[in-house]
């Protein structure tokens, strides 16, 4: 219980800390939300391009 009650308060602090600087909790949010967009976006074209296999039947006939 103590594990939780020390948590609740961390959590208390952050919350007011964050209300009290909008302009760095806007900033933090937006970088984050930035950040992740980019790396799914990235991880779908590397998915597609790497990792899939290629639409044929027999993609290696080509080189033959």
């Amino acid at each position: 219980m103590a594990f939780l009650r020390s948590l609740a308060r961390q959590l208390q602090f952050a919350a007011r800390t964050l209300r009290r600087n909008p302009g760095f909790t806007i900033t933090a949010v937006a970088m984050f939300s930035l950040g992740i967009g980019t790396v799914s976006a990235l991880f779908s074209v590397v998915d597609k391009v790497l990792l899939q296999p290629l639409p044929y039947r027999d993609p290696t006939a080509w080189f033959s």
